[in-house]
């Protein structure tokens, strides 16, 4: 697995970035010590291989039901319109970060079945996400490639120690989230190959 995080400060849009490393190995985060007043915008690329077919890698994505089963911040998902196969389906995650309450909007914008999903989120108090998912076929396997760029409402986090806290514990939610993904994806295509 690999993990690239980039932090872009508002203000000043310097970047501070981790690259990948060998696979399989998550590199913490270059902590800041200088932040933007208010929210920071952050993003994280993720890309992993998956022992399954891009079509039942895909089962198991576009079910926002099954979210909780392998996201570590997902506690529940509710208001969900259908699949996210099609733009236009929404629904709303319950989650909880860094032990905080938080409540995400989400619709699917794009959606290429088997393929891509591309959804928004947005939350109270000015939280916004932006989440692109795309399944490769990676030979027999899928290459499942991640992209989040996120900006925490306002307030959700106190101080500087805080958000470096925060941040750390995200990433490793998306790694373990990632992990978990990966598992039961696998777990899936070996059950309907019986």
């Amino acid at each position: 697995m690999a993990t690239r995080i980039d932090r872009v400060r508002p203000t000043t849009m310097e970047h501070i970035v981790n690259e990948p490393g060998p696979a399989d190995v998550l590199l913490p985060a270059v902590p800041s010590v200088r932040l933007a007043e208010g929210s920071q915008m952050g993003h994280v690329h993720h890309e992993y291989h998956i022992d399954a077919p891009p079509q039942a890698v895909w089962a198991l994505g576009r079910d926002p039901n099954r979210m909780p089963e392998w996201n570590t911040t997902t506690v529940s998902v509710k208001d969900v319109t259908g699949p996210l196969d099609r733009p236009g389906a929404t629904y709303t995650t319950v989650s909880k970060i860094v032990g905080r309450p938080l409540e995400v909007q989400w619709q699917v914008e794009q959606a290429d079945p088997g393929r891509l999903v591309e959804a928004k989120g947005s939350s109270s108090g000015g939280g916004s996400a932006r989440l692109v998912v795309r399944y490769e076929p990676d030979g027999s396997g899928t290459k499942l490639i991640t992209d989040l760029d996120y900006e925490l409402p306002m307030g959700f986090l106190g101080d500087i120690a805080d958000k470096l806290f925060a941040e750390r514990a995200m990433i490793r939610d998306i790694h373990h989230s990632g992990e978990n993904f990966k598992a039961l994806a696998e777990e899936d295509a070996k059950v309907t190959a019986r």
